[in-house]
């Protein structure tokens, strides 16, 4: 089974740095470089953040950035406003770890 989920998942891979392409996505009519977000909002999702997930690829706790998340609201929100000003995202953002989960029907 873990084999096909590989074999799947290893199609939407992309090796290197090869460029992505130009973002077009608009979220209800608003380009992406238009999204408008604050220091507020950013420091309300970490506050809300759930302590029993696990961490991503980073190591990070989600306790840990929920704990923070007054001194993490406002670099953590430059480098967001940055990366959507620029178009560019870093690599470690587009990784993530992917747990499939048995539920019964």
């Amino acid at each position: 089974m873990a084999e096909n989920f590989y074999q799947f998942f290893s199609e939407f891979h992309r090796e290197g740095n090869e460029p992505l392409p130009q973002i077009t996505y608009h979220f209800d009519g608003l380009p992406l470089e238009d999204v408008v977000f604050t220091v507020h909002v950013v420091h309300k999702i970490l506050s809300t953040i759930k302590e029993n997930s696990a961490p991503g690829p980073d190591g990070i706790h989600p306790k840990v950035l929920k704990e923070c998340a007054d001194n993490l609201s406002l670099p953590f929100y430059l480098l967001f406003r940055d990366s959507l000003d620029t178009g560019i995202v870093p690599d470690a953002w587009k990784t993530a770890y992917v747990t499939p989960i048995y539920k019964k029907r």
